[in-house]
């Protein structure tokens, strides 16, 4: 996975390089590493590139000062504009003529106050040196403005603000260099005791996902799904098939929905009564997990099932969907979890997170800095949970972030969630940790949409695609593929 550091460690951690007298070595290493990136950009050589570097005041000002110096002895011809002839200038770059390629080292991570991007001619390429100049490197927030990029040569480790809000729409490529600087061998990073937040990455599937063996008996990877109504009996079969597609050898589909009894034979189906939760607790023992409550209503006697399900589950738990509504708020939900004392993963997509949340001040809104509501609801919940969306964040109550940033609108079509749900119930299932089961869960989920072409609308299609979509980890995927690249 790849790290994600915010505001407060990459300061602490400039800090402590001057205190050793290693900011020169880093920002040379800097300088290096974003010419060659962009010698490669230019396929490989720079003769006669034209190239003009923003540099402001500060270390990523340095940063680019030094790119310049490389791009330089790399033969590029680089005009360099430092902060006080920008100022000079009131910000008016409109008169620049035949340039190849604008390189923004302005502000870094540590701006902390609004922005005005300097007037460029329309249409120059811009690449930005670790982040946008007035992007909020934490929420992912324009500063007041700022340019748009082509590319972001990230440093040492991504920021939160490249993967969510403005910032996952206008910093273009993301090329990512000098990874041993935030590495788990720096002692500086290890010392800072910030919770931890990574970016899913394709190999950290091959990992995780359960291997087949030879002692494998349908039970090994059992999943109880509880869902489904007469008018939503949809919502459980999307459910059962998203597990049977990621792997599971017995789904076994609890549901009030008569229709359903007429399934295919790789579906056992039974029938719930009013009281159902005592004895669905009797036989849960033999599972490896259950996926709770897409489709099956929001009466008063339903979400007390589901309370009182939740609460004496002794296997992990996923609540989706109307589950979710079963609990008034993150605090009434916590109490269930502490009873558990097993797993439980909650899958909210932003209104049901807002409905959880609401009570105790919890919620999301378009400007939200995502990261910051999940780790705050997973610890008011002592759940995992999942927020699904572009990017999904997934969070534990310990801090422990992963983002999955390869979703995208393919997926925003009604029962793709309920896919979802059946997938981590197959993860956890497997033994997989839940915060690992839900991020690869969504990884495999986006992936399967990608592998429909882009013209899966409807559930059906996107089960079909599952498992070629875990298969697939042993082969080659192409770039394009991606939703989010990182080279």
């Amino acid at each position: 996975m790849i790290p994600i550091v915010n505001s407060n460690q990459v300061a602490i951690f400039d800090n402590e390089l001057a205190k050793t007298h290693g900011v020169d070595a880093i920002i040379n290493r800097v300088g290096f590493s974003v010419a060659r990136r962009i010698e490669k950009r230019f396929g490989g050589s720079l003769y006669g590139r034209r190239i003009v570097v923003l540099a402001g005041p500060g270390n990523n000002g340095k940063d680019g000062l030094a790119a310049a110096k490389h791009l330089i002895g790399l033969g590029a011809k680089v005009r360099i504009f430092d902060f006080a002839e920008l100022i000079e200038r009131n910000l008016d770059l409109s008169d620049l003529r035949e340039v190849d390629l604008v390189v923004d080292a302005i502000f870094g991570s540590g701006l902390s106050r609004d922005f005005n991007p300097p007037r460029l001619p329309k249409g120059l390429p811009i690449l930005a040196i670790d982040i946008l100049s007035g992007l909020d490197s934490d929420s992912g927030l324009r500063r007041g403005g700022s340019l748009v990029a082509l590319e972001t040569v990230v440093i040492g480790a991504l920021k939160p603000g490249h993967i969510q809000n403005d910032g996952m729409r206008i910093s273009g490529q993301i090329s990512l260099v000098l990874r041993d600087i935030y590495g788990g061998s720096n002692e500086i990073f290890k010392s800072q005791n910030e919770p931890e937040c990574h970016l899913f990455e394709e190999t950290d599937l091959k990992d995780l996902i359960p291997v087949g063996s030879h002692e494998g008996h349908k039970w090994r990877r059992a999943v109880m799904v509880v869902a489904g109504s007469d008018s939503m009996a949809g919502s459980a079969t999307m459910v059962a098939s998203g597990a049977f597609a990621a792997g599971s050898g017995m789904v076994v589909l609890h549901t009030e929905a008569k229709s359903l009894q007429q399934l295919p034979s790789q579906y056992v189906v039974r029938s719930i009564e009013r009281m159902w939760a005592p004895p669905l607790l009797d036989q849960l023992p033999r599972f490896g997990a259950a996926v709770i409550g897409p489709g099956i209503g929001e009466s008063l006697q339903i979400s007390n099932m589901v309370r009182r399900f939740v609460a004496g589950a002794d296997r992990p738990v996923v609540i989706d969907a109307d589950g979710i509504k079963a609990f008034t708020s993150a605090s009434q939900l916590k109490a269930s979890v502490v009873a558990n004392r097993r797993p439980v993963v909650i899958t909210p997509h932003i209104g049901e997170f807002n409905y959880l949340g609401k009570p105790d001040g919890i919620k999301v809104a378009e400007d939200s800095d995502l990261v910051a509501a999940v780790r705050t609801m997973a610890k008011a919940t002592s759940a995992i949970v999942m927020l699904k969306g572009s990017p999904t964040v997934v969070a534990d109550p310990g801090g422990r972030v992963v983002v999955v940033a390869e979703g995208n609108s393919l997926l925003a079509f009604a029962g793709s969630g309920d896919v979802l749900s059946g997938i981590v119930g197959s993860f956890l299932s497997a033994g997989m940790d839940p915060v690992d089961a839900a991020a690869a869960a969504a990884f495999v989920h986006a992936r399967a949409a990608r592998l429909s072409g882009g013209f899966s609308t409807s559930p059906e299609g996107l089960i079909r695609e599952v498992p070629r979509a875990i298969e697939g980890l042993n082969q080659k995927w192409h770039l394009d593929q991606s939703a989010y690249r990182i080279i």
